[in-house]
């Protein structure tokens, strides 16, 4: 039986509290795989290292184009396992290997689209409709989220 675990602060680990989520093969009807079930202190931890890496880690001293390269990289990586992904995927949740297969290719857009878009974004001055002032508005990186949940294929896609 496969074991998924938590992947935090760059090792993967189980959950603190030990417990595990069962997969049943909706096709099969039998459980093929167990996925750590997370506490909410797996996620706090999660979140502080995320948040760690943003403001001290590597990521925090990358210049947007750098950045934009490792976004690029994700999406080549989803390409070249797409086949293992997609395997995965409709195994858990019974989707048809061709739908997969082809929301994976949505994937891959998406991580090189926001690539591409890492080093293009800036603030901006718009003219009010008065005239004589301007409003200014600027795009900057939010901080981390908390969300539980199953993972569908829209949790595949990128994210804010």
């Amino acid at each position: 039986m496969q074991r998924y675990q938590l992947f935090i602060d760059g090792a993967f680990t189980d959950a603190e509290g030990g417990e595990w989520i069962e997969s049943e093969d909706p096709y099969q009807g039998k459980v093929w795989a167990e996925i750590a079930r997370a506490t909410p202190g797996d996620v706090d931890r999660a979140v502080n290292s995320a948040v760690k890496a943003m403001e001290r880690g590597p990521w925090s001293k990358m210049t947007a184009s750098a950045r934009g390269k490792v976004l690029r990289k994700i999406g080549d990586l989803v390409v070249a396992n797409a086949d293992r992904i997609a395997r995965i995927e409709a195994r858990d949740n019974g989707k048809l290997l061709t739908e997969v297969r082809g929301q994976l290719n949505g994937v891959a857009e998406c991580w090189y689209y926001f690539s591409g878009l890492a080093d293009k974004i800036e603030g901006s001055s718009i003219p009010d409709r008065e005239g004589g002032h301007s409003c200014v508005h600027s795009s900057r990186a939010h901080r981390c989220c908390r969300s539980a949940h199953r993972l569908e294929f829209t949790d595949m896609v990128c994210h804010r």
